[in-house]
């Protein structure tokens, strides 16, 4: 199919990038329209001819989303791959982006198209606005990025477009970096001298199949001092909490002092009622050294997860208990979608690089990055 037309699906769900600019601030359109086909069309530049395909699951503000609405996002792209397209696009809002993109990753953990979340800090119609910036770097990440979910954001300080990962990427909130990737570099940097320059391996899919479904009754939390463990009980018994992920604090430790404060004793308590408790810190050495909390802790069978953003860890941790099959713990040790440990550079001379040329990058074969043009809907979970 190369050279003969891509066929880019699009998904629409509110955000920035779907709002408009007043004088009380940003609201959100009522159509979520703001970025259509014409304008999408605009920044496409060279390449094979485009098709464009949309589809609204949802339309609000980032910070409004729950759970359920990872599932419409994911059905919508699933929709979209059955009918051929080549790669999605999901125009997102930044707050909860790293959320939906570490869900979407589980979620769609074989698909072998690349999805591509972006959005804006400001609205499209602001002056100032980012959006035409990240949704171009986001058009050329669809046309040479590997497989798998990712998110797609320009960078001020560099004026470069970066590909991370969606199971490793954080929003940052400084203007100058909006989004890294957390303990290494991102996947791919878009720029117009470089074109589509390869930074690190992308990881394998996971091989098993499985479930598109959450269970959102999944509790986050983070040490502090004084945090009443005693008084959770009540909480997690009274919500029907289904799992526990607790963020210690930076050396692995946490609060073991006998009284209402012990994390131990709420471990021990959470592990009789049969609610699993995953320790989620990420740590780029590994392990961090065992202190006497850390072995209470161990003792406690809490799951200790060093390489692991907290956040992507509660994600997984709502995916992992609405499987049918299997223990949701070793569900939650299996690598998946690249989540564990540093990511891998590639090695200056193995880096594929799409060639410079009209707007961020240029084409390659046509603009069809090798391999995308053959994949087909028949291998998504």
């Amino acid at each position: 199919m190369t050279g003969a037309g891509f066929r880019l699906g699009m998904v629409q769900t509110g955000g920035t990038i779907g709002c408009t600019w007043t004088d009380g601030g940003v609201a959100v359109l009522s159509d979520s329209a703001t970025v259509g086909p014409v304008d999408v069309r605009r920044l496409w530049r060279a390449g094979p001819e485009l098709t464009v395909v949309s589809r609204a699951p949802i339309n609000r503000a980032s910070e409004d989303l729950v759970p359920a609405d990872w599932l419409a996002m994911t059905g919508a792209v699933r929709q979209l791959a059955t009918e051929g397209a080549q790669a999605v696009v999901v125009l997102h809002g930044t707050d909860t982006a790293a959320y939906t993109c570490a869900a979407m990753s589980f979620l769609l953990n074989s698909i072998d198209i690349p999805v591509i979340v972006t959005g804006a800090s400001l609205p499209p119609d602001h002056p100032a606005s980012d959006a035409a910036a990240n949704l171009e770097a986001a058009l050329i990440a669809a046309r040479h990025a590997p497989a798998g979910v990712h998110l797609v954001f320009r960078t001020p300080r560099t004026g470069a477009g970066e590909l991370h990962l969606g199971t490793r990427v954080r929003k940052t909130g400084e203007p100058g970096q909006p989004f890294v990737t957390v303990g290494g570099s991102p996947i791919a940097r878009m720029t117009t001298a470089a074109g589509y320059e390869s930074l690190t391996r992308a990881p394998h899919p996971f091989a098993t199949p499985t479930v598109a479904a959450v269970e959102p009754s999944v509790l986050s939390l983070r040490c502090h001092p004084g945090l009443d463990f005693l008084g959770l009980r009540t909480l997690i018994s009274a919500s029907d909490v289904r799992g526990v992920v607790l963020e210690l604090y930076a050396s692995g430790t946490g609060p073991a002092r006998p009284g209402r404060t012990s994390l131990p004793d709420f471990a021990v308590w959470c592990r009789t009622a049969g609610v699993p408790v995953v320790s989620a810190l990420w740590h780029a050495d590994g392990a961090p050294a065992r202190y006497e909390s850390t072995v209470a802790l161990e003792d406690a069978e809490v799951l200790f997860l060093p390489t692991i953003l907290p956040e992507v860890a509660t994600v997984k941790l709502m995916w992992a208990l609405a499987q049918p099959h299997g223990d949701p713990l070793e569900l939650m040790r299996t690598p998946v979608r690249g989540e564990f440990g540093p990511v891998e550079p590639i090695p200056a001379q193995d880096q594929p690089t799409a060639a410079a040329g009209s707007g961020l990058a240029g084409s390659s074969e046509g603009g069809v990055s090798p391999g995308v043009a053959s994949r087909t809907a028949a291998s998504l979970p």
